[in-house]
């Protein structure tokens, strides 16, 4: 229950970010050349000749590198497999852009919420809680939660403690105020539709109130937490089609430039009653930029590895997440957080560290982090294996300028193991390395202190 209340937490709740700290943020033990690579210009493409590169290399700014790396990493009591299939979409231009956060208008909402929402008759509205009351709402809601559903006793809370402020208007129409926002539809098909923004850099909207989306894979984990045990989503539409009434959606309510960077099958359940709602197709989007768009939020960070204090980047945010539900109905459930807009680009082509001493830039951070395991063989398996490279981008931070975060060029590498110990635990984690200077970043938000 407690790990299926942290996921309903961060899908659904969206619990307001951690303020940022007053102490600046970390950057790397050398700033200057996080920054100098950051600037780097990459030399101008060269021709490389035809004679030197085989039916399996891919060309990769002026370098040969083949598509798989295999090799191993030895320790004095473990041996690793690497055996890593490289992912690269783009083989010529890696820019480096300076971005910043971008406030959820309620133009935007109002334009997503009628695209998703059927005909409204009513409405029921809760809309002036400050962000400090709803803090307090969560606090307590989260104390008393029972199995009768954490966002009813969020709700519930609410209601007793602003109920002044509430409203129950008949109404044709969607309409969306300004600030904070916590509202209820009834729609003609009878149910009861919501649309919550718990500050102006999230969004929720579900056409079913008291709602989550599961993924296949954690219905795998946590079956246990719906009522009927681990059965898994029945899907009749493919996901061709489902991807389709996804980004003609997103289209129509011009949400324009991104690009679906995971897909699962998911249900769309009642946390209230447990009752199945739709199965369908969860999509999680990313901006489409040059680069491969990988769902880092998929994935665990490796918490195997020895991390030494100061040689971490760290995200001055929380990346932008776009997740949207699709079953036969249509869209039934869209979250967003954190959107971004391109302040300017600050490097056209970024010059990416040479492949070959990346690869032993990686190897020496496996090896130390490979050497604090323990010596007990009974808690390895020799599955345990690097086994994707995927050249995609991530957020890092802008040196004294907490507003802004750069996108830039980053080696996203799943590691995939199992630990043995009373139960056996398979998962892919995954380890980030910068694609300009082959240091290691950290998926943590904040430097830890």
């Amino acid at each position: 229950m407690k790990r299926s209340l942290i996921l309903l937490l961060s899908l659904i709740c969206f619990i307001a970010c951690v303020p940022t700290p007053q102490k600046e943020i970390v950057i790397n033990k050398n700033d200057n050349d996080y920054e100098e690579s950051i600037f780097t210009t990459a030399s101008p493409k060269s021709t490389l000749s035809d004679c030197s590169k085989s039916t399996d290399d891919q060309i990769l700014q002026n370098q040969i590198i083949e598509t798989r790396w295999s090799d191993s990493i030895e320790t004095e009591y473990l041996s690793v497999p690497i055996d890593a299939e490289i992912v690269i979409e783009n083989q010529d231009v890696f820019p480096v852009r300076k971005v910043k956060k971008a406030t959820i208008s309620s133009e935007q909402i109002q334009t997503i919420a009628e695209a998703i929402l059927p005909s409204v008759i009513s409405m029921w509205n809760c809309t002036e809680i400050s962000h400090e009351e709803y803090q307090r709402a969560l606090l307590v809601a989260a104390e008393n939660d029972q199995e009768s559903g954490f966002l009813q006793s969020i709700n519930t809370h609410i209601s007793d403690q602003n109920a002044p402020r509430e409203s129950f208007i008949e109404t044709n129409r969607i309409s969306i105020p300004d600030g904070i926002i916590n509202q209820t539809y009834l729609c003609e098909n009878g149910n009861y539709a919501t649309i919550d923004k718990y500050n102006e850099y999230s969004l929720l909207i579900c056409t079913v109130q008291h709602s989550n989306v599961l993924p296949e894979s954690l219905l795998k984990d946590e079956g246990t937490y719906l009522d009927e045990g681990p059965v898994y989503p029945v899907v009749k539409q493919s996901q061709g089609d489902a991807e389709s009434i996804a980004y003609s959606f997103l289209e129509t309510v011009g949400l324009t430039g991104y690009r679906i960077c995971s897909a699962e099958k998911a249900r769309y359940y009642s946390v209230v009653s447990r009752d199945v709602i739709e199965d369908g197709w969860l999509f999680s989007f990313c901006h489409s930029f040059e680069y491969y768009p990988v769902d880092i939020g998929l994935y665990d960070s490796c918490g195997l590895f020895h991390m030494e204090e100061g040689t971490f980047y760290y995200a001055p945010w929380q990346a932008e997440t776009l997740n949207i539900f699709v079953s036969e109905n249509g869209v039934e459930y869209l979250s967003w957080l954190n959107p971004i807009e391109v302040a300017e680009i600050v490097n056209d082509n970024a010059q990416l560290m040479d492949f070959r001493k990346l690869q032993n830039e990686i190897s020496h951070f496996l090896k130390l982090g490979l050497s604090y395991l323990s010596i007990d063989k009974r808690h390895y398996d020799p599955n345990t294996s690097l086994t994707k490279m995927i050249l995609s981008y991530s957020l890092q931070p802008v040196k004294d300028e907490p507003d802004y975060g750069y996108l830039i060029p980053t080696w996203v590498c799943l590691f995939d193991y199992r630990f043995i110990g009373n139960d056996s635990v398979e998962f892919t984690s995954i380890l980030l390395f910068n694609a300009l200077n082959g240091a290691p970043i950290t998926i943590s938000r904040y430097p830890h202190t």
